[in-house]
């Protein structure tokens, strides 16, 4: 049974590979705050942008506040590949590497091209790879995704609020797993080391 988890109340863990480029703290240019990241450099466009690569981070940090998290949130530069076909992309959607990329190219970017879908598109779970969409994006399109640390619901408003679970999650490590809603991904509690992708501090509702 799906249900889910407040954003405040867990944490993401960041288990996608640097790439060369990584800068701590430089990243896109942004108008802040903001609902979503519609106003980011390089956000949701065709081709990517050419000052970030594919799988280029940055941090910014977060001023805590009543139910408000503080410290780092990670985000990475990613192509939007196949969206589920009922969800379709949107904002606090979370996203894993899209197996039919992976499969079928060699190139560093099949990495980076991720999906919402957990029926036919994403790679084996469990998974600790985990990415959230910080907007509503094209097909094949690219921008940032959220990847670690904090929710950003200060850096992005539209961030606060909740996020798909099975209905299982405790208090301690959480994976990817189908939330049992239209085969969208979701939050569970780990099954083991290798599939962590974040800490949650409180049980799912």
């Amino acid at each position: 049974m799906a249900s889910t988890i407040d954003g405040s109340q867990f944490l993401l863990k960041d288990n996608w590979p640097f790439d060369p480029g990584f800068d701590r703290w430089a990243g896109p240019y942004m108008r802040g705050p903001a609902s979503d990241a519609t106003d980011w450099e390089g956000q949701n466009v065709a081709a990517a942008d050419k000052k970030f690569a594919v799988g280029r981070k940055f941090v910014k940090y977060q001023k805590g506040a009543t139910g408000i998290n503080q410290g780092y949130s990670t985000f990475i530069y990613l192509r939007h590949g196949t969206a589920q076909t009922t969800a379709l992309s949107a904002i606090k959607h979370i996203y894993t590497i899209e197996n039919a990329a992976w499969g079928t190219s060699e190139a560093a970017e099949a990495l980076y091209t991720v999906t919402n879908d957990a029926a036919t598109a994403c790679i084996a779970e469990p998974t600790g790879i985990a990415a959230v969409c910080l907007m509503t994006m094209t097909t094949n399109y690219y921008g940032w995704f959220w990847c670690g640390g904090v929710c950003p619901e200060v850096i992005l408003t539209g961030m606060a609020g909740t996020y798909l679970t099975d209905g299982n999650v405790a208090v301690g490590a959480m994976e990817l797993v189908t939330s049992a809603v239209n085969d969208e991904l979701g939050f569970g509690v780990a099954s083991g080391v290798e599939g962590i992708c974040g800490l949650a501090l409180n049980a799912d509702a």
